[in-house]
């Protein structure tokens, strides 16, 4: 009996063994969930654009370069720098911006913070975020929640002469003002939509103050924020409904390549009036006169070739 016991003892502990080891084979035979991270990319960039990162200290950007969360980006004057969050996330930092990105989770679960301390950005988000995730723009005295949507972002002044230009291009924006100087002083949220802008400041009250109005435009943006609603357009028309002819226009005429002539409108040497036309077409003659009885000396069925001067004269009393 003891010899049958201790033989059912071993097999026992023989059977035990190989089920583990069966157990262990299919287990780590199974594949890896590939991990997820979020990723942030310098994807382009032009001028001077450096990159403080804790620890390490400051880095010369570059194009591909990869980022970590918590780098702060200097953008030098003249110089745009372009960043790609993830697949879908993307940022336009004009010359002399100054910002940090935070990004944390992953790109199902994300939590993305962009602290603008000073200049402007432009922000694209294709996908429209999920529960899980989140969108934040700081700017010295609001925060603006997004979830899909592409929006300018100003930071004029300092904490006490806070000034913050919020504009719409397409989607909404919540914007939730406060005042940096006041703890607990934030209030109510204010939707912004597509087309739509606002100028955020601190009054006398000390109470930081929603102003809207319509969205910035389009002959006041720079050519670096137009190519990049352009471009927005051209690789996601549906979503990005803008003017692309227009657009266009607007670049060429900001980057100098269209070719116009300037047309000056002169009253006794006092300019009236200036315009630029394109060479080769016809300038309008100007629907408001100077004084009641004259003319503009000029034959306004003759197309613009050069800069030039249009004198206004009287005509005999």
């Amino acid at each position: 009996m003891v010899k049958n016991a201790k033989l059912w003892i071993i097999l026992g502990a023989v059977v035990l063994v190989a089920a583990v080891t069966i157990v262990l084979v299919i287990v780590l035979s199974q594949p890896k969930k590939a991990e997820s991270y979020r990723i942030i990319q310098i994807y382009n960039s032009e001028g001077i654009v450096t990159v403080d990162r804790e620890n390490v200290g400051q880095l010369k950007a570059y194009p591909n370069m990869r980022l970590q969360s918590g780098d702060v980006l200097t953008v030098g004057t003249e110089s745009r720098v372009y960043l790609k969050l993830d697949s879908d996330k993307y940022i336009l930092a004009e010359p002399e911006t100054v910002v940090e990105i935070i990004a944390e989770g992953t790109p199902e679960a994300s939590k993305t913070t962009i602290n603008l301390v000073k200049g402007t950005i432009v922000n694209r988000v294709d996908s429209k975020l999920n529960e899980n995730s989140s969108y934040e723009i700081n700017a010295s005295n609001s925060t603006m929640a997004i979830r899909g949507t592409m929006l300018m972002v100003s930071y004029l002044g300092d904490d006490v002469t806070a000034h913050v230009k919020v504009d719409v291009f397409e989607g909404e924006v919540e914007a939730r003002p406060f005042n940096p100087n006041i703890p607990n002083s934030d209030i109510e949220a204010h939707k912004i939509r597509a087309g739509e802008g606002a100028e955020i400041v601190i009054k006398d009250s000390m109470e930081a103050q929603v102003e809207k109005r319509a969205s910035a435009d389009l002959r006041t943006l720079t050519a670096g924020i137009l190519q990049f609603m352009l471009t927005s357009a051209q690789e996601d028309s549906q979503k990005y409904q803008f003017d692309q002819n227009m657009l266009e226009e607007a670049i060429q005429e900001k980057t100098g390549k269209a070719e116009t002539s300037e047309v000056t409108f002169t009253v006794e040497g006092t300019i009236f009036a200036v315009v630029r036309v394109k060479k080769g077409e016809k300038v309008v003659c100007p629907t408001i006169q100077p004084t009641p009885n004259g003319h503009w000396k000029f034959d306004f069925d003759q197309p613009i070739e050069n800069d030039t001067t249009i004198i206004w004269e009287e005509d005999p009393s």
